[in-house]
């Protein structure tokens, strides 16, 4: 269920007319380095199972959305990233069951920070936290 739902959140993320013209590149789980810019990566971060009866559980599952923009301008990548979390958003939104593989989903937090690179670049990345529900028998 991890890896489907993972995969689930990159595919409709990439089928973005949007999204797939500007983002460079996409990693299932975060990565290690990064060298092209802007990236989105999605990675399982996990969650809550409470037992509702003997053989039901209600999975709270959390995805974390990273998205990573680069630039020397100094307000460029700030703007960038908050398009590309807008339209995250939108597609997130209009999808919360991800095609059916959880019972609902909605994203409970955004966070962003801000770095330079040695070079001299601005780096701006902003965290997205989907959390999904998935109830099992």
């Amino acid at each position: 269920m991890f890896k489907e739902v993972t995969q689930k959140i990159l595919d409709l993320l990439q089928a973005d007319a949007t999204l797939n013209q500007t983002v460079k590149k996409w990693y299932f789980g975060f990565p290690v380095e990064a060298f092209a810019y802007p990236f989105i990566a999605v990675r399982w971060v996990g969650g809550p199972v409470t037992v509702m009866t003997g053989s039901k559980e209600r999975y709270e599952i959390n995805f974390e959305i990273g998205v990573v923009c680069s630039s020397q301008k100094e307000d460029e990548a700030e703007k960038q990233v908050m398009d590309l979390v807008e339209k995250i958003d939108e597609i997130l939104d209009n999808n919360p069951t991800l095609d059916g593989l959880v019972d609902d989903s909605h994203i409970s937090e955004i966070r962003s920070e801000t770095g330079l690179t040695e070079k001299g670049s601005i780096l701006v990345g902003a965290l997205i936290m989907l959390t999904t529900f998935k109830t099992k028998i």
